[in-house]
């Protein structure tokens, strides 16, 4: 109260490498505004002059990771996957870049190498809002391995909001794991935790259907 009203910023119009600089404004409206007005441009002329103003942002300015995911962003709303940017971000200094960079993931999961070996290394990151999104983002792979990889949530503490993107995940991957489980296959061998995680889903006939030689705790 009693400080003067932001100025409308220019964006409409501009020439491309104006809107680019509106990215690295404090304010959070102007850079959603900036990031709309080039999504309409064309794809090859933004993909083009994002590149150049990558280059030439400084590394050692303190907002430097938070305009490489602005930039990413960007990226996203050409559906232009660029390895070096999504990379950096992956291993940000700054957990929420490393959050955002894995929710990325998850969009671009069929067009990274390595995408599911990044999750599983995403859902050990020190930090829980990063865990957090690697768990989303593996309940959309429908696989045992993304099962299992999710489970190694188990080996960190759990919040309320890590437990319940679990429970959710392994819900949707049921169809996957839990034949493979039933069936004897083996999963989350080196997990216990996950192992019992999984068990608790199963109703009394599926346990007792169970190989002889499946469980041993």
């Amino acid at each position: 109260k009693g400080r003067p009203l932001n100025g409308r910023p220019k964006i409409e119009g501009e020439p491309i490498e104006a809107q680019l600089e509106l990215l690295k404004t404090y304010e959070d409206r102007t850079r959603y505004q900036a990031r709309v007005a080039l999504r309409a441009l064309p794809t090859v002329t933004v993909v083009a002059a994002l590149k150049k103003w990558i280059e030439g942002l400084d590394p050692a300015e303190p907002g430097y990771e938070h305009h490489l995911l602005e930039a990413l962003w960007v990226y996203e709303h050409h559906d232009t996957v660029e390895p070096e940017v999504h990379n950096a971000l992956l291993q940000a200094k700054e957990f929420r870049a490393r959050a955002a960079a894995t929710r990325v993931l998850q969009h671009w999961f069929d067009r990274v190498d390595g995408a599911l070996m990044i999750l599983k290394r995403m859902v050990n990151d020190p930090e829980p809002r990063v865990r957090l999104e690697a768990v989303r983002a593996l309940s959309f792979v429908p696989t045992t391995d993304a099962a299992e990889i999710a489970l190694e949530a188990l080996k960190h503490p759990l919040d309320y909001y890590l437990q319940y993107a679990l429970d959710s995940t392994i819900t949707t991957l049921e169809k996957t794991w839990k034949p493979a489980l039933t069936s004897g296959q083996p999963l989350a061998a080196e997990n216990p935790d996950g192992l019992v995680f999984l068990l608790a889903r199963l109703d009394a006939k599926e346990l007792l259907a169970l190989p002889k030689n499946e469980i041993v705790l």
